[in-house]
């Protein structure tokens, strides 16, 4: 059990670091914008998932 824990905290790190970089690297958009969906994106595991359904998806 303490693997898959260590496993899922590692790819939740993983997918974080890839929201962050992807939130900073958006062109036209100012940075409360940025600020916003850096915060929502710290709420753990579902965050990122908003982010990337909201905000990321088209």
């Amino acid at each position: 059990m303490p693997l898959l824990r260590a496993i899922i905290g590692i790819a939740w790190i993983i997918v974080l670091i890839w929201a962050f970089v992807d939130i900073y690297k958006t062109k036209n958009k100012d940075t409360g914008w940025k600020l916003i969906w850096t915060l929502v994106c710290l709420i753990p595991l579902i965050g990122v998932f908003i982010y990337y359904f909201v905000a990321h998806g088209k």
